[in-house]
């Protein structure tokens, strides 16, 4: 998902584990970790069967601010880290513009 200076990422997450780690990369020949946030509290939600169509509808976690004056970044989210995983957890993205973004379930 790519992001325009000024808006924000909402990012929504599912997770059966009780914290979760999250890294925000700025994407490229070589990636930059742009945001770092551990810890963060899990909480389950709801999945609809029809998710596929209509989207999951969790709420979010948290929202991010795009620098105005930074670069056009297209990001990716993975959850989990090299020292903490969260099995069960899954993330997706939308902007402030309500574009939806890519979903990342369990690997």
């Amino acid at each position: 998902m790519s992001y325009d200076p000024g808006e924000q990422a909402a990012i929504h997450v599912h997770t059966t584990a009780s914290s979760y780690d999250l890294r925000v990369v700025r994407d490229g020949a070589e990636p930059v970790i742009m945001l770092r946030l551990d810890d963060l509290p899990g909480q389950a939600h709801p999945t609809p069967a029809d998710c596929y169509a209509t989207g999951c509808g969790w709420p979010a976690a948290l929202r991010i601010p795009v620098d105005e004056a930074g670069p056009r970044a297209s990001t990716w989210s993975s959850p989990g880290s090299p020292t903490s995983t969260a099995a069960g957890t899954s993330v997706s993205t939308s902007s402030s513009s309500g574009r939806p973004g890519p979903s990342r379930g369990p690997r």
